[in-house]
C-alpha cells in the first residue's frame, strides 16, 4: 500500500545536534564492516572521540549500550537466519 503524502506532515521529533556530522550516501555492507574490524578500527582512537567523551570507548574497547559490557569486537549472535 502506498500512502499519499499530505502537506501537513511534520517530523515526529526534532533533535538539536550541536556539531557537524556526515551521513553516508550508501549503507555500510557487512564486508565493509568486517574490513573495519579486521583493520583494527575498534582500537583507533580517531574514530571514537565522541564515544570516548561519553565514556563508551577506552583503549580499544567499547561499552555495550544496553548491558554496559566492555568489548573489543561486535557481539556474535550466531549464524544468519
Amino acid at each position: 500500500m502506498i500512502r499519499k503524502r499530505t502537506n501537513d506532515e511534520k517530523p515526529q521529533s526534532k533533535v538539536n545536534i550541536p556539531y557537524d556530522y556526515w551521513l553516508s550516501r550508501y549503507p555500510i555492507t557487512n564486508a565493509q564492516f568486517t574490513a573495519f574490524i579486521g583493520a583494527g578500527g575498534y582500537g583507533a582512537a580517531r574514530y571514537w572521540t565522541e564515544a570516548a567523551a561519553a565514556d563508551f570507548w577506552k583503549a580499544g574497547q567499547f561499552k555495550g549500550r544496553y548491558d554496559e559490557t566492555w568489548r573489543v569486537r561486535p557481539v556474535e549472535f550466531g549464524e544468519n537466519f
